[in-house]
């Protein structure tokens, strides 16, 4: 069974909770309305990236106007 985390409009977001590391069946994972510090902790190399490595696909959607941009891992 796959699993799928999505978070939106959490400003306040330091880090990523380290029990993401346990949630092996963690497939897909979805971050939107957030600054564009939270993605640079979820690509390769980004502080919080071992907590989510296992995941397939990762996607940071970003607002800026009406222009909406996708980063995938």
């Amino acid at each position: 069974m796959s699993c799928h985390l999505e978070i939106n409009d959490c400003r306040k977001l330091k880090s990523f909770p380290d029990g993401l590391r346990c949630i092996t069946s963690l497939e897909k994972i979805r971050v939107g309305w957030m600054e564009n510090a939270v993605k640079d902790m979820l690509i390769q190399g980004g502080k919080d990236y071992y907590r989510v490595q296992h995941a397939s696909y990762i996607v940071c959607l970003q607002w800026q106007g009406r222009m909406r941009k996708k980063y995938k891992n």
